[in-house]
């Protein structure tokens, strides 16, 4: 299981990530043979038909691919209903800003310049204990 820390540190490389996937499946498809030109020359030896072997391979890793992003979405939409949920508004908002949004510490300081640094470091902190309590229930 991983911490919290680690699972709200993951959430800012999810674009990266289904756009990498994303990627792969393109890739994936431009491998895909397009159907066999049957000529009157006799066949070869083999009655395997590697080309529709290859493509039923590339469809299945696509498919499996396609659950991957599906399952990386469902991970990303509990932990930022989780981090929505927390009872402290400041806690919540705090918590989205750096790890949803990806701010960095100085970029939250200027989007909440009514809070001391020490407060936003004090709410982070608190929102992170209060968070690692509502996704155990979520495991």
């Amino acid at each position: 299981m991983r911490t919290i820390k680690a699972r709200l540190k993951s959430l800012s490389l999810v674009d990266s990530k289904i756009k990498s996937k994303r990627l792969e499946i393109a890739s994936l498809r431009s491998g895909i043979l397009t159907a066999v030109q049957y000529t009157d020359e006799p066949r070869g030896g083999s009655q395997k038909n590697s080309s529709e072997e290859l493509n039923a391979r590339i469809i299945d890793k696509t498919e499996e691919i396609y659950q991957e992003i599906e399952r990386i979405y469902d991970d990303r939409d509990r932990m930022v209903k989780a981090i929505d949920n927390l009872k402290d508004p400041l806690q919540s908002q705090i918590l989205r800003l750096k790890y949803v949004n990806g701010y960095s510490w100085s970029k939250i300081k200027r989007e909440l310049p009514m809070f001391a640094e020490s407060t936003i470091f004090e709410y982070h902190s608190k929102g992170l204990q209060n968070l690692e309590k509502v996704t155990e229930f979520l495991e």
